[in-house]
């Protein structure tokens, strides 16, 4: 807790970074034994995922939290919201610009730190032709499970621990989002 306090930004990067890479370890291995086939582990896609984690998870977690934190504060001021009411449009913010936002930006820093990973030029034109269908694909899936975490979040962590209750969430969530991004 100490060094969230001194240190938020790099430990929370630092942890995304891990959770991203448990949850490919867990993809690739769940894909492979659902397949039947032996596990052909490959390390530079979970080091594409801890980058990722690293470099674009984290801080746009830990700025878009205190941005929708803001914007309910500021509102249950102004419109004298309960605290239900406050969750409940952090959670509308959330669930629409915060989706649209997040997901796009998250396929091409992906795309970049997989270039890094696998010493490549990254593919942008890739990742715009089938990207989409990806992108559409996980925001219907991330429906299924963020909006009741996020919902428990907004009106139960504190802020300075969101970042580390969504990498928790993230674990299972990973597991099938780390295929989607892989294009399996």
């Amino acid at each position: 807790m100490r060094l969230l306090d001194e240190k938020p930004q790099i430990t929370k990067s630092i942890s995304a970074a891990i959770v991203q890479g448990i949850g490919d370890v867990l993809s690739q291995s769940l894909f492979a034994f659902m397949e039947g086939q032996a596990l052909v582990y490959d390390f530079a896609r979970t080091i594409s995922f801890m980058l990722t984690g690293f470099f674009f998870n984290a801080p746009f977690l830990h700025r878009w939290y205190g941005l929708t934190a803001t914007f309910g504060e500021r509102l249950q001021q102004k419109e004298r919201l309960t605290d239900t009411q406050r969750v409940g449009a952090e959670l509308a913010l959330d669930q629409s610009l915060g989706v649209v936002l997040y997901y796009p930006l998250y396929f091409y820093a992906y795309e970049l730190c997989s270039a890094v990973a696998y010493c490549t030029a990254p593919n942008f034109a890739a990742i715009t032709e089938k990207g989409i269908g990806n992108i559409i694909k996980a925001i219907k899936a991330q429906y299924l499970i963020w909006p009741m975490s996020q919902l428990i979040s907004f009106r139960f962590v504190p802020q300075k621990l969101r970042v580390m209750h969504t990498s928790l969430v993230s674990i299972f969530w990973n597991i099938f989002f780390c295929a989607i991004v892989a294009g399996r």
